[in-house]
């Protein structure tokens, strides 16, 4: 369906607001229309502080039934700005409309990846037509008796979006490395052994973004949105993940549109490794490797006082863009066999950590460690040590947490 984007009627543009704050567009593709419903949903979802890639994601679902109703003539900005939502009939022509363009004909059937494009687009549908029920349906009863049909709208709704669903065989299992992987990704991103090939500022680099994700299991976005006095000191022994919408500092973002964005709740992570390369790598990286490195009057010089107060740069000084740290990604995949992405080191993160929660308080400590609103995102790492157990596989469970595989 990504690779299929370019032949919806209508596409998603992104852009900067007044605040320089990332958003995005729904524009039909030839004549330039904006969609009223969809512009209004795209405000709620800024308001929400919702992630850049789920706002994103949103609008490109909803691409696709603004694509689907302009081909059927569906009045599709009436039926949402009127509280109706869609009828039965029309989410099952959508879906029917959907499935075939991921392939499905009488003979192919859709592959699984193509399965959950089509359920992540009728998620995101169903999102918004059931945000326009609760938003925008009219009731002449009294109040108490409206807020209840209005929700029992709502739920209907939501329950014929869902039976639209493709039904999946299997529950996703949270992705793992193993400590062997870990030990050759380790072996392959220790400076003394790549700064010849790279030079010292991005070894040290590289190294701390992969260090900062496996010992914090923090999302590249957060990573990416550390500023320097979101860091680890020596009289402060924890790193702090900040929402966007929480600081109030005034603080542009250089990447504009780009900017990556932390998609969980903001939380203080303390140190738990015995054998913690913080906060001695962060101090090593801020005072020998934080700088930009400029050409002035032919001689290569560097800038250590930068313009912003993002820990993790490129060579030029700026911060650093998630297309270039997914180029390091692709590096580590080339140079160690692994097929390696960054929400990978995550996953090995939170799959150890779920094998030592013993307690209820445990679990709940986790969530707040990912992040996470509640215990059911737990539920790929549950999954992931069930399938383990089954195959005998085990991980060390030590209370004096550190992976050998690391030291």
């Amino acid at each position: 369906m990504r690779a299929d984007r370019a032949s919806l009627a209508y596409r998603v543009i992104p852009f900067l607001d007044l605040d320089a704050t990332s958003r995005y567009v729904l524009t039909h593709r030839d004549s330039g229309r904006l969609p009223i419903a969809s512009s209004i949903y795209e405000t709620h979802l800024a308001q929400k502080s919702d992630s850049q890639k789920t706002r994103s994601g949103s609008l490109y679902g909803i691409a696709s039934l603004y694509s689907w109703a302009d081909e059927h003539g569906v009045d599709l900005d009436a039926r949402l700005l009127s509280g109706e939502g869609l009828a039965p009939s029309q989410i099952s022509a959508f879906s029917a409309w959907l499935r075939a363009r991921l392939g499905e004909d009488g003979k192919a059937r859709l592959t699984p990846e193509s399965r959950t494009t089509h359920n992540q687009a009728l998620h995101f549908c169903r999102q918004i037509c059931v945000h326009f029920i609760t938003q925008y349906a009219t009731s002449n009863s009294a109040v108490a008796e409206r807020v209840m049909q209005i929700e029992l709208l709502a739920n209907a709704q939501a329950r014929e979006w869902t039976r639209a669903r493709i039904k999946t065989r299997k529950k996703r299992v949270a992705p793992d490395l193993t400590d062997e992987e870990l030990a050759k990704i380790e072996k392959f991103l220790l400076p003394e052994n790549r700064s010849k090939q790279v030079g010292h500022d991005i070894a040290w680099r590289d190294y701390l973004l992969w260090r900062l994700t496996i010992e914090f299991g923090l999302r590249l976005g957060e990573v990416l949105s550390l500023r320097l006095q979101d860091c680890p000191t020596l009289g402060r022994n924890y790193i702090s993940v900040v929402r966007i919408e929480e600081r109030d500092d005034g603080v542009i973002d250089p990447r504009g549109a780009h900017a990556p964005r932390p998609k969980t709740l903001s939380r203080d992570l303390r140190f738990l490794w015995k054998e913690t390369r913080f906060p001695h790598l962060i101090a090593q990286y801020t005072t020998r490797f934080r700088r930009a490195s400029v050409k002035e009057h032919g001689r290569q010089i560097y800038r250590w006082v930068l313009p912003h107060p993002f820990l993790i740069v490129a060579t030029n000084g700026k911060p650093l863009s998630i297309s270039t740290a997914n180029d390091v990604a692709s590096a580590i995949k080339a140079a160690t066999g692994i097929n390696f992405h960054w929400h990978l080191a995550r996953h090995a993160f939170f799959n150890r950590m779920y094998l030592r929660a013993k307690t209820n308080q445990e679990l709940q400590d986790l969530v707040y460690w990912g992040g996470w609103e509640s215990e059911k995102s737990l539920e790929i790492y549950s999954r992931r040590a069930r399938a383990d157990r089954a195959k005998g596989v085990m991980r060390s469970e030590n209370e004096n947490w550190s992976w050998t595989a690391l030291q």
